[in-house]
C-alpha cells in the first residue's frame, strides 16, 4: 500500500497502520481501516482530495485529515515497552497542536 501504486503516490509516507475491524454480524464485511501519516502536509491533502469519495471495488473510499495520540509511556517520561507502539513518543511541532503548551518542555 505504500508503494507508487497506491499512497505512496501522493508523497514519502512516515508511517502506515492497517487496522480490521472484524464484522459483527454474518451479513456484514469487515472494516478495513488504512491510517497513512505523510513527511509533508502538502502529500496529505493531495491523497485526500484524490482518494475521498472515489470507488474502489464498489466500496467508497473516506479520507480525511486525522489527529495522533501520544504514547501514555511518553506522557509520563517513561520508555515504551511495546515494540510495535503505534503512538507517537516525540512531540509534534507547534502548527500541529490544540493546546497552549504543545511542543514544549
Amino acid at each position: 500500500l505504500a508503494s507508487l501504486n497506491h499512497f505512496g503516490a501522493f508523497g514519502p509516507i512516515s508511517r502506515l497502520v492497517l487496522r480490521t475491524i472484524p464484522a459483527s454480524k454474518p451479513h456484514q464485511q469487515p472494516v478495513i481501516s488504512a491510517y497513512v501519516t505523510y513527511a509533508e502536509e502538502a502529500s496529505t491533502a493531495r491523497a485526500i482530495q484524490a482518494l475521498n469519495g472515489k470507488f474502489v471495488d464498489g466500496k467508497r473510499l473516506r479520507a480525511s485529515f486525522g489527529s495522533n495520540k501520544y504514547c501514555n509511556s511518553f506522557i509520563r517520561g517513561d520508555a515504551c515497552s511495546n515494540p510495535r507502539c503505534s503512538y507517537l513518543h516525540q512531540l509534534s511541532g507547534n502548527h500541529e497542536c490544540f493546546w497552549e503548551k504543545c511542543g514544549k518542555k
